[in-house]
């Protein structure tokens, strides 16, 4: 049976106070106590490993716990053999990464010490000393070691201080007692005193100290650089994403263009129409003589066109809808347009057409006006031909004022605009700041604008991309970097210089951002 504490939270940059979980756990509560905390709104944290900081109160005292990922869920086992007293104790929920760490979580709950465990408080109270080695202890062994090197007066130490050595030497207070009380106590003059023993025994220390031995805690500690060997790794086989422009694409293609090989102009060819032009001068004459003219048409009574007309006047065609009719005759049905579909809401998953068929939506749902089947046959398989978000203002961090981010995606193109203070300026807040989020592998210098995930669906890059970031009179501030579908969909700022800390920057222009992405529509929009 586990005392399993389970909580859920949500990983923001929101101002948080101290959770009270309103649990406590008791000393006799052994091997089953833990703590299970379920991050809402991450759906997989499998890149971070997770450690837990517990500060008990009273004690004065702080001890470290790592934990295990599986998704969104972190679990944290608590040892209840650290408990030496009733108490409060807080804790801290940290993940890191090769990438970046967080710090997501701050909790409180009580300890107890059991009436069983109350006999072992001193035992579980050393256990609160955050550096034992600041304690001038010694071994039982290691004490009978040193007195073996020492050799005073010709006498050996070896054995002094044992058990076996002071019943030898020394009378106990029963059998001092005793002697006392029997008839032939002849005197205790001589004997030692414990002031006496003290003084012996300080003088055996002066001797230890002058043949040059150290105390245990000045003995100093064999060097260990497995933690420094582990950075080292982790650097080294880091994906560095602040490469170098590579521009070996473009000039392939200016080489192509070069060569292209030259257009050649030819001369006007006229034979065609010189055949046409001798056609017509060889063509024969006709004799015009026996052709019949107007006055003789009119003197012979003939009914004209006009004239015809008014006695059976001219028959007109109408269309309406899908029936085509004439003026006093028939009509009939024509089949209706199966290429173009008019409807509510987006297609896909709804309406079954085949290849190259459009639908118009005419609610424009998200922006999107015109789709287009690219799979023959069944529901799915429609793109946007025609659609416009329009601009939509993210949730941007580290942002300095009424600094914004607003993205916007026309059919398959996104683009970015950043602005919002004076003169369309962008800000990043001073280092440190309210809001402010920092980028660790760019140390002081960077910041994150966009946070992981920051860059919703059906807006992402297929690829990371990278561009400049300048102050409004063209000086380079440093770079900006977009991260694709394969680097957590984030943007963040890398300056040359530290970011202040007791200063906002505000005249930053960011060069543009855009970019064709392959993502559906999106069904929601920021």
């Amino acid at each position: 049976m586990k005392k399993l504490v389970r909580t859920n939270l949500t990983n923001s940059p929101t101002r948080r106070g101290t959770e009270n979980l309103n649990i406590q756990f008791y000393s006799h509560d052994r091997n089953n106590a833990g703590f299970e905390f379920v991050v809402n709104n991450e759906s997989d944290l499998t890149n971070y490993t997770a450690k837990v900081l517990f500060n008990f109160t009273d004690s004065a005292s702080t001890w470290e716990a790592n934990g295990t990922i599986e998704g969104n869920v972190i679990k944290v086992n608590f040892n209840t053999n650290l408990i030496a007293r009733c108490e409060e104790v807080l804790g801290y929920l940290f993940l890191d990464s090769d990438s970046d760490s967080l710090d997501i979580f701050k909790f409180k709950f009580n300890v107890v010490l059991s009436e069983i465990d109350k006999g072992e408080v001193t035992n579980r109270q050393i256990k609160h000393v955050n550096n034992i080695g600041e304690l001038e202890l010694v071994t039982k062994s290691q004490l009978k070691d040193e007195l073996s090197k020492l050799q005073i007066n010709g006498i050996d130490l070896t054995n002094y201080l044992t058990t076996t050595v002071a019943e030898e030497t020394y009378a106990t207070k029963q059998e001092l007692r005793s002697y006392a009380l029997s008839k032939d106590v002849p005197s205790i003059k001589g004997l030692i005193t414990e002031e006496q023993l003290r003084a012996a025994n300080n003088g055996v220390l002066e001797e230890v100290k002058k043949l040059g031995y150290a105390k245990t805690t000045e003995v100093p500690a064999a060097y260990n650089d497995s933690e420094l060997s582990k950075r080292v790794t982790n650097l080294e086989s880091k994906v560095d994403k602040d490469t170098v422009y590579d521009d070996s694409d473009l000039k392939s293609r200016v080489q192509a263009l070069e060569n292209r090989p030259t257009t050649t102009i030819t001369s006007y060819d006229d034979s065609k129409l010189t055949e046409r032009v001798k056609k017509l001068e060889d063509k024969p004459v006709i004799d015009a003589s026996k052709f019949i003219t107007e006055e003789t048409l009119t003197a012979k009574k003939f009914v004209t066109k006009d004239e015809l007309n008014t006695l059976k006047p001219n028959q007109t065609l109408s269309l309406n809808n899908n029936t085509l009719s004439i003026t006093g005759g028939n009509s009939v049905t024509l089949p209706a347009n199966q290429f173009e579909i008019h409807g509510t809401g987006i297609p896909n998953g709804v309406v079954e057409a085949e290849i190259g068929t459009t639908y118009v939506d005419k609610n424009k749902t998200n922006g999107a006006l015109k789709w287009i089947k690219t799979t023959d046959g069944g529901n799915t398989g429609w793109e946007v031909l025609i659609g416009d978000t329009g601009w939509r203002t993210l949730n941007s961090v580290s942002r300095a004022g009424n600094s914004f981010i607003k993205i916007r995606r026309v059919n398959n193109l996104v683009t970015y605009q950043f602005g919002g203070l004076q003169w369309g300026w962008f800000g990043v807040g001073k280092r440190n700041g309210p809001g402010f989020a920092r980028h660790n592998s760019s140390g002081d210098r960077g910041a994150k604008v966009l946070g992981p995930g920051g860059i919703p669906l059906g807006f992402r890059s297929e690829t990371s991309l990278i561009g400049g970031t300048y102050d409004d009179k063209g000086r380079p501030y440093g770079i900006w970097y977009l991260g694709g579908v394969n680097d957590s969909n984030f943007i963040q700022f890398t300056f040359n210089d530290p970011i202040p800390t007791d200063r906002d920057i505000g005249d930053i222009r960011v060069s543009a951002i855009s970019y064709l992405t392959n993502e559906p529509w999106p069904t929601t929009l920021p």
